[in-house]
């Protein structure tokens, strides 16, 4: 099985929960919305989470050419 070329970013975001790197201007967008897919890809992820009530969430911020990743977890909660 190969790894696949944003995975790692992934990777480092679920165990750190907070990922930064430089990437050139033109390539911003297809990173985040790698990394971002990456996210919703991985259905192991989550099921765990699932099975503890709780949603994970990517948020990001640009300054130059790094790109700052966060994991947020919230309650999986939307019927209040």
């Amino acid at each position: 099985m190969s790894v696949r070329k944003y995975s790692p970013i992934w990777l480092a975001l679920k165990k750190a929960h907070k990922v930064a790197i430089s990437v050139p201007r033109p390539y911003h967008k297809r990173v985040i919305k790698a990394v971002v897919k990456e996210k919703y890809g991985d259905l192991e992820y989550k099921f765990e989470l699932g099975e503890r009530g709780k949603k994970a969430k990517i948020s990001y911020t640009v300054r130059g050419a790094i790109i700052t990743f966060n994991l947020n977890h919230t309650l999986g909660v939307e019927d209040l």
